[in-house]
């Protein structure tokens, strides 16, 4: 660059000179005192004076230009110089590999039931009309009504048991050859009670069929059983002896003790919410609640909680439990909680 400004000025010197016939050829040497006749030289001076001028002006045009230009190009230089050291010192930023990018990970898990009811569908998800509104009444009504027929049906259920824990009296009782108390009860976890009650009931079968065998051996030779008026064995087909007796007796012991066993163990052992059968609550069924549901059928959808019937807050996140489109209970709901290692901002 240097170089080749003196050499553009040095030819627009020329090109003007040679336009305007200040300077001769070499084969008309003297063109220049052409100009001078007529007593011209004044006219010479001033157009050199004024040329001189134009090409100072050029020069110092072309001076400017070209030194404004040397400065961008080193500034340029300069900056991408501080952007290279800076890069040396701040990498790149890259996703955190945490929370990919979002800046917040999965917290405690909550039950879809924990979220707060819609207050416009009252958990329906449907646009409630005023007839509807009347209907969700009644409902809410009946539900409280069977509530407290069921607390109230719980509370004798509780009494009886609570009879039936006071009659069992803390004394030694047997099951074959174990002894237990109210006791062992207590401390006897399932499996236990599940092996001792199972050999028990074994037992009682072998002697049922043992007795079952006697009565074979021992048959009824005159009727066979057919006829119910047999003085030899009334009836019932064999001759009773002493050692089904004896059998008999054996019978009912075991049975008794095998039932004593399991009712001390359903009133103080530790399974005994596995033994005991389920309350039954004899409440009416809920008829204004399936009318209700009938009615719902062919309502539109709510579109505060967009037919969850639950409003879910920025908060929270729902996720499809089982990857494809679920009802609303079967989907999972996790509370966001910002990443620790970036500190919420998705990058390191």
């Amino acid at each position: 660059m240097k170089q080749t400004l003196p050499k553009l000025v040095l030819l627009l010197i020329v090109v003007f000179f040679d336009a305007t016939n200040l300077i001769a050829a070499p084969e008309d040497y003297g063109r220049d005192y052409i100009l001078r006749d007529g007593n011209q030289i004044t006219a010479f001076l001033s157009i050199l004076f004024w040329s001189g001028l134009l090409l100072c002006l050029i020069f110092l045009l072309l001076r400017s230009g070209y030194y404004k230009m040397k400065d961008n190009i080193e500034e340029k230089d300069e900056q991408k110089s501080k952007n290279k050291k800076h890069m040396q010192y701040y990498p790149s930023i890259i996703p955190c590999p945490d929370c990919m990018g979002r800046g917040w990970i999965k917290g405690d898990e909550i039950n879809f039931y924990e979220l707060p009811i819609c207050s416009h569908c009252n958990g329906f998800g449907k646009v409630l009309t005023q007839e509807l509104h009347e209907l969700v009444k009644k409902v809410k009504d009946e539900d409280r009504r069977n509530e407290e027929r069921k607390k109230i049906e719980k509370i004798e259920q509780d009494k009886i048991e609570m009879e039936e824990r006071a009659k069992y009296q803390n004394k030694k009782r047997r099951i074959g050859d174990f002894e237990y108390t109210i006791t062992t009860l207590l401390n006897m976890d399932y499996k236990t009670f599940d092996g001792i009650y199972m050999k028990s009931l074994n037992e009682c079968n072998n002697i049922i069929h043992e007795y079952q065998e006697k009565m074979k051996e021992n048959s009824c030779t005159h009727c066979e059983g057919s006829n119910k008026s047999c003085t030899y064995c009334q009836g019932k087909g064999y001759i009773l002896t002493e050692e089904m007796i004896g059998l008999t007796e054996r019978i009912r012991i075991t049975r008794r003790e095998h039932i004593d066993f399991f009712k001390g163990y359903s009133l103080f052992g530790r399974g005994r919410d596995k033994l005991k059968k389920g309350i039954s609550y004899n409440y009416s069924t809920n008829s204004f609640r399936e009318l209700l549901y009938k009615k719902l059928e062919n309502v539109p959808e709510c579109p505060y909680c967009k037919g969850i019937g639950r409003i879910i807050s920025s908060e929270i996140i729902r996720i499809a439990k089982y990857g494809y489109k679920n009802t609303p209970h079967d989907d999972s709901y996790f509370i966001k909680k910002a990443c620790e290692k970036c500190n919420g901002t998705g990058k390191l």
